[in-house]
């Protein structure tokens, strides 16, 4: 850690070989100043990183309000990308945050200790047990806590069936964060949870048009808004997806063979919410 640290200080970047599953957590502190690279590393990970600029840290990201500071929040997701993206743009925002791979995970947390939480933000399809299931468990042990599901479906009959298992609102994927921020405050304001200073709420944003038909396989432009300011964070979300789902293909192609429809609805449905995340198009 020293040398890392006296290294950032001489101006040097820093690239850190990571396995799967995020940064750990004595590094959290200097992660918005690294570049990271999964294991094992690829060489056209390291090329793109030897001639992409280095991320710069501006006045205004050390200066802005955490919106979230100190909310303690859960979340479920089974996807290994989707959950590192979520919980690194909650903890940007100052909230405290533990995750867990599953919906019989996320009753177990909660069971122990109804209390901890502030908010569960849980998909809605994991294996194991499902976002509806475990949020009717929930229910039966903490009637108060705010629920938020998380689905890439956006139709009314989805968001009708997660409000009908008890959650207390719906979030469609990808997952904007000024518009996740305000239905968290939105659902803490509602049971009683101390006031949100006005100047640091997100402000009201316009649903963005559709994307025109391009050629491009991701929505650069989308994409570079969304992380603005989150290089690392984009870089690190990226090279999981390479790194994990190069065999995804192959894998949709035995199911659709062998007939599977229902894994392959399943991984279908965790690959469009794990692309919808860096906004890739079909």
């Amino acid at each position: 850690l020293s040398q890392i640290s006296h290294a950032l200080d001489l101006g040097r970047r820093v690239a850190l070989i990571l396995p799967p599953g995020g940064v750990h957590g004595i590094l959290e502190e200097f992660a918005d100043r690294l570049d990271f690279l999964s294991w094992p590393p690829r060489s056209r990970h390291i090329q793109h990183l030897q001639h992409s600029q280095k991320p710069e840290r501006t006045p205004a990201d050390e200066t802005r309000a955490k919106r979230l500071d100190g909310i303690r929040v859960l979340t479920a997701e089974d996807n290994d990308v989707n959950r590192m993206i979520l919980d690194e743009l909650l903890k940007l925002e100052g909230a405290q945050v533990r995750s867990v791979e599953n919906g019989l995970l996320l009753v177990d947390q909660v069971s122990q200790n109804p209390g901890a939480f502030d908010i569960v933000l849980t998909d809605v399809q994991m294996p194991e047990m499902d976002g509806y299931e475990a949020t009717r468990r929930i229910r039966s042990m903490a009637p108060d806590l705010p629920i938020i599901g998380l689905t890439a479906h956006v139709l009314e009959n989805e968001q009708a069936r997660c409000l009908t298992s008890g959650m207390s609102a719906h979030v469609g994927k990808p997952t904007q964060l000024d518009h996740l921020v305000r239905v968290i405050l939105d659902l803490l304001a509602a049971v009683g949870k101390p006031e949100i200073p006005q100047e640091i709420l997100p402000t009201p944003t316009l649903e963005s048009s559709p994307a025109l038909e391009t050629q491009e396989a991701v929505d650069w432009l989308t994409l570079e808004s969304n992380f603005q300011g989150m290089q690392a964070l984009l870089q690190r979300a990226c090279s999981m997806l390479l790194d994990q789902h190069n065999a995804t293909p192959t894998r949709l192609r035995t199911l659709a063979a062998a007939g599977q429809t229902q894994e392959l609805l399943l991984l279908a449905h965790n690959i469009k919410g794990m692309t919808g995340n860096i906004e890739a198009r079909p």
